[in-house]
């Protein structure tokens, strides 16, 4: 499920995921100090960057 923000380019996807994955995600945002979405973001970009190299 995704939708478009008006006035906005960012684009909200609810995803489904296993209790270990939301666990990690949030130690992951602890050991940055920054929010779950932006550290998810930058998580989904950097394997974007990987797949194209």
């Amino acid at each position: 499920m995704s939708k478009q923000t008006a006035g906005t380019n960012k684009v909200f996807v609810q995803y489904e995921l296993p209790l270990w994955a939301v666990e990690a995600l949030e130690a992951i945002a602890r050991a940055r100090k920054k929010p779950i979405p932006e550290v998810l973001e930058e998580i989904i970009s950097e394997a974007a960057e990987r797949r194209r190299r």
